[in-house]
């Protein structure tokens, strides 16, 4: 089996839980804090690893007390530093939870986001057939360096996990990423406000026709509708029922969908088989504090 190319960040969520989010110039006090490896590349690659699927991880590793707590978690999993930027500090993510289980981010960018195709040298193209990218890459300056070189470079899928952030991407740089037919990941807000669409059926189809290719969509508790024009698998939209949980955060479920999606695909799974276990992986995120899953409470989930 080939492997999937993770391009994206690594950081550490700063988890702080309140009641609700202060108003402006409020004094209120901290129910918990805690700190825990995250980032959307790696959120996402951590399923390929739980399930034993071939892949790499192209995250850079800074410097710093993030940085030296990214290594140390990386080292423990038994995760290659791909790149350590000894000159740029690691970012983190303040991860604001509410009681409800709603989070806010604010994002603190660092050498993490930062891409340099002269890293690519030293990686055999011959062994991977499949790429991850995150649409917060593409935001940053570098994220230009990114596109040039899978135009230039990558053959094989792409999936592209859209990012809420995807308004502040250029225009064009947005267009050109589109045109490599990627597999678009996104929910359902973001597809709305992508497409200017009303709904997410409508929404699905706007986007297919700018890809190409298979639009995933997740909606929540109602589940996770897939489009695309492949015969009995996509069959122009298909929802796939949610599981129900006891949400204690949000925090890296997309993450671990799309991942999951990744992996189950690779190893051969329908459109449907795929998604459905990727939504069971996503609320056994939703029921854990932090974005990911221990490689204990993955191994016990019921599929």
């Amino acid at each position: 089996m080939k492997k999937t190319l993770f391009f994206g960040s690594t950081v550490v969520d700063v988890i702080i839980n309140v009641d609700e989010l202060p108003h402006s110039g409020e004094d209120c006090n901290v129910i918990s804090q805690k700190m825990q490896i995250g980032g959307c590349a790696f959120n996402a690659s951590e399923i390929s690893r739980h399930i034993s699927v071939p892949y790499k991880l192209l995250s850079p590793v800074g410097t710093g007390v993030f940085g030296d707590y990214v290594a140390d978690e990386f080292k423990k999993r038994g995760i290659e530093v791909f790149k350590h930027l000894e000159t740029s500090a690691n970012g983190c993510c303040y991860n604001i939870v509410e009681r409800d289980g709603e989070r806010t981010f604010l994002a603190v960018h660092g050498a993490e986001y930062v891409f340099d195709d002269s890293w690519m040298e030293g990686v055999s193209l011959e062994d991977y057939d499949s790429a991850y990218v995150c649409g917060l890459e593409l935001e940053e300056a570098s994220g230009k360096n990114l596109v040039d070189w899978l135009e230039k470079n990558f053959k094989g899928q792409i999936y592209f996990a859209v990012s809420s952030r995807i308004m502040h991407v250029q225009k064009d740089l947005l267009r050109r990423m589109l045109l490599l037919k990627p597999i678009l990941h996104l929910n359902d807000m973001e597809a709305k406000m992508l497409s200017g669409c009303a709904d997410v059926e409508t929404a699905a189809g706007w986007l297919y026709e700018r890809t190409q290719n298979t639009v995933v969509i997740t909606c929540n508790v109602d589940g996770c509708y897939v489009f695309g024009k492949n015969g009995k698998e996509t069959p122009e939209g298909m929802m796939i029922p949610a599981y129900k949980t006891i949400a204690i955060d949000s925090i890296g479920a997309g993450d671990a969908h799309i991942g999951a999606i990744i992996a189950f695909r690779k190893q051969g799974l329908s459109w449907k088989e795929a998604i459905d276990k990727a939504n069971r992986i996503a609320s056994e995120v939703v029921g854990v504090e932090g974005a990911t899953l221990t490689d204990e409470q993955f191994k016990n989930i019921a599929f």
